[in-house]
């Protein structure tokens, strides 16, 4: 049987629980700040920072923070992982603003550039 699992990313803590019986899986302390976003690219999770544009690879089996990738973009609202790409789509806070006013999309691959944006058309 397969299992799924949920990862909860707080301001100093990355915490997994089952999602079938929500039972508590496993934790660790961070010192990355706070997380935004947390994805899983089959590998590794990975948590976007809310006050940089820096975005946080996690081992969770080994607790460690495995790397990190800087990009040119301020603040990071929400991330999610396109396999297709093997790049990140972002969506870029406008500085300063509350978590709701997103900027544009962006694609950005695992060297921190912006390979692609979409504009949100709704604001």
């Amino acid at each position: 049987m397969k299992k799924l699992f949920l990862l909860f990313a707080t301001v100093f803590c990355m915490a997994v629980t089952n999602a079938q019986d929500w039972n508590f899986v496993n934790s660790f302390a961070t010192s990355t700040g706070r997380q935004h976003a947390v994805v899983f690219d089959g590998t590794y999770f990975y948590g976007c920072d809310a006050h940089s544009g820096k975005i946080w690879c996690y081992d969770l089996h080994n607790k460690t923070l495995v790397g990190t990738i800087e990009t040119s973009l301020t603040e990071l609202g929400t991330c999610t992982y396109d396999p297709v790409n093997d790049a990140f789509w972002v969506g870029e806070r406008a500085a300063g603003s509350s978590p709701n006013l997103m900027l544009d999309l962006k694609l950005v691959n695992r060297n921190g550039e912006v390979i692609q944006s979409a504009p949100i058309s709704s604001r």
